[in-house]
């Protein structure tokens, strides 16, 4: 926090499956996401945190920084949008409707310690036990089709149940499914077999 007011940046947050995890109290990764929500500041607040600090990273892409720690590490990314999310929003509200589900999509203001839930449905599903996607999910799906696979995963790691449109967007996308299956085979055993 001191670094990026020293750089004078935009505020950060902690965002994704950490803040997830702290609300519904379960165990902590080692993995921290942190955005600005401001494009390309975020990896340039890594590279200065990393240099700072003297600890080694990796770049990966054109957007993302990965802080290697003792023990774990901090991903500094700008922040995927969507090109199915209203254009007229702010960015850190487009950069948030284009996660994957709501349950991912808290963000964790670093500076106040509050927590935001920009698709109003992040608290509720996660103490209702609902997995959503954060917009409809053919545009989630089609935007990245591993997050189908990615949601089984989470339903069955924090026992949740598929919000109606996500089931009938499996009934009547079979195909796409069927295909995302076949391209995917190897993140399917890495990930979830």
């Amino acid at each position: 926090i001191l670094l990026s007011d020293e750089l004078r940046l935009p505020t950060p947050y902690l965002v994704g499956g950490t803040v997830r995890d702290m609300y519904l109290e379960s165990n902590l990764s080692d993995d921290y996401d942190i955005s600005l929500n401001s494009g390309s500041k975020s990896f340039f607040l890594g590279c200065m945190f990393a240099a700072q600090y003297e600890k080694p990273f990796l770049i990966r892409g054109k957007e993302n920084v990965s802080v290697l720690l003792k023990d774990g590490k901090l991903d500094f990314s700008t922040g995927f949008v969507s090109e199915y999310v209203d254009q007229d929003l702010s960015l850190i509200e487009k950069e948030t409707l284009s996660r994957d589900f709501t349950i991912n999509a808290l963000l964790l203001n670093l500076k106040t310690k509050k927590v935001l839930d920009y698709t109003g449905y992040g608290f509720n599903d996660c103490d209702k036990r609902i997995l959503r996607t954060c917009m409809d999910p053919k545009k989630t799906f089609k935007d990245d089709p591993k997050r189908i696979f990615r949601g089984m995963l989470y339903a069955s790691k924090y026992d949740l149940k598929f919000d109606k449109k996500i089931i009938n967007f499996l009934k009547e996308e079979r195909e796409f499914v069927k295909k995302t299956i076949r391209e995917n085979k190897v993140f399917i055993e890495n990930n979830i077999a």
